[in-house]
């Protein structure tokens, strides 16, 4: 049902022609500057008032207060007013902004990443900002490989500030407790472990059924999606048939089946020894388990190193009445005194890379990731993004949960691709 929404209120915001058309003319550096000092006079001339950007995102404390660095003296530079609009989760941010859109209301500036960013790329849901800004308002040849994602034939559909490789977390009493030596390098070894640390309480591993923590097993045993052409490859049915093994064993444990909502609540409450997550771990136990002793490594390998890496990236919504101005915001958010912010705020690493290095050294706890940074990737699933994920969910349920199904990992990725034609 959710995806019927979307899908409809995406063709909506077509038909009323909302979909981007960017000037030809670059209007980047000074002039891109004068261009939306021009827009604010003409917008005071004729209200009264300063133009109103509005900035959409998710999160908590923390992530409001990276953002707030971000956008410090914005209003002033910009001889704007930032009204924030906060959605109390990214599924509730996605399905309302179609139908903002087409109402006048949506934000003009959306904190996103790159896991589902090409199905609103392909709708034209997104902003080219390449006509107004430059390498001097953002240089994207010091970013890593992978922020570059939002660089598609020469358009810029977003501006980076950081991000990080996934990461896998181990809990460091139990896993000492059990006397085990060291920390996993390989899924074998991470089965050996899964099967040592499982107690009548706790389990080894927990594994989250979306299409996020599936991505990193696919990954690391050489798969991947493909952008949709290598959904049904024999590399991605190992990566899932190591965790329906792995949960038929009796040594993982699903977040819905310990009745919580995701695996940071799961590995906080003590109830699996690891799990894939990511940097936003720190965070999280900070809050939760103060108190716990884990480590951060990164995803153990298959049959080869792989794993994605997030970009969190602000980008401007194509039913903006304001396209220099917002342009020339995310780009200001994205300067090396915001990205510094968000590092030591969040805790991601910055998405220039020549600002890494420093973050890393302040940031021991995460430098086990520093080899991942050099082989992450993005997502890359289909461009029907809500489509893939939801039929990998439901059908990874399946195997996991109806008893005799009998499912196999081809049976699954046969089954997604089928309903992706």
């Amino acid at each position: 049902m959710k995806n019927k929404v979307i899908g409809i209120l995406m063709a909506v915001v077509m038909a009323a022609g909302l979909i981007g058309c960017s000037p030809a003319v670059n209007q980047g550096g000074d002039e891109g500057t004068k261009a939306a000092e021009a827009v604010t006079e003409q917008a005071e001339a004729v209200t009264g008032e300063k133009p109103v950007i509005k900035f959409g995102f998710t999160g908590g404390e923390i992530e409001e207060q990276a953002f707030r660095a971000g956008l410090d003296g914005a209003e002033e530079k910009f001889n704007c007013t930032i009204e924030w609009i906060r959605y109390p989760d990214t599924t509730t941010m996605w399905e309302n902004l179609p139908a903002q859109m087409v109402a006048g209301t949506a934000p003009d500036i959306v904190a996103v990443t790159n896991e589902n960013y090409m199905e609103f790329i392909e709708n034209n849901m997104f902003l080219d900002l390449s006509p107004y800004i430059t390498k001097e308002d953002y240089d994207f040849d010091r970013v890593t490989e992978v922020h570059r994602c939002w660089l598609i034939d020469d358009k810029i559909y977003g501006i980076p500030t950081d991000g990080a490789p996934a990461a896998f977390i181990v809990n460091m009493d139990m896993w000492n407790a059990a006397g085990l030596g060291e920390l996993p390098q390989t899924m074998d070894e991470v089965r050996t472990a899964a099967e040592a640390l499982t107690t009548d309480s706790v389990k080894g591993l927990c594994i989250n059924i979306n299409e996020f923590h599936l991505t990193q097993y696919v990954k690391a045993f050489g798969g991947g999606w493909g952008m949709g052409e290598t959904i049904n490859t024999p590399e991605n049915a190992q990566g899932l048939q190591y965790l329906i093994d792995l949960y038929q064993e009796g040594v993982a444990i699903t977040p819905s089946e310990a009745g919580l909502g995701w695996d940071g609540e799961v590995f906080a409450k003590g109830l699996c020894a690891m799990s894939t997550g990511g940097v936003w771990y720190t965070a999280t136990l900070e809050e939760l388990a103060p108190d716990m002793n884990y480590e951060i490594i990164r995803v153990p390998k298959g049959t080869t190193w792989g794993c994605t890496s997030h970009s969190d990236t602000n980008v401007v919504l194509s039913s903006t009445e304001y396209p220099e101005i917002a342009a020339k915001i995310c780009a200001y958010m994205g300067r090396d005194e915001a990205q510094n912010a968000v590092a030591e705020l969040y805790g991601n690493p910055p998405a220039f890379q020549d600002l890494q290095e420093a973050y890393f050294n302040e940031n021991t706890r995460i430098a086990a990731l520093i080899p991942a940074t050099e082989y992450a990737t993005s997502f890359d699933y289909p461009a029907e993004t809500n489509k893939f994920t939801d039929a990998l969910r439901n059908e990874m349920e399946k195997a996991l949960y109806v008893e005799g199904s009998g499912m196999t990992a081809e049976d699954i990725l046969q089954n997604v691709e089928n309903a992706m034609k």
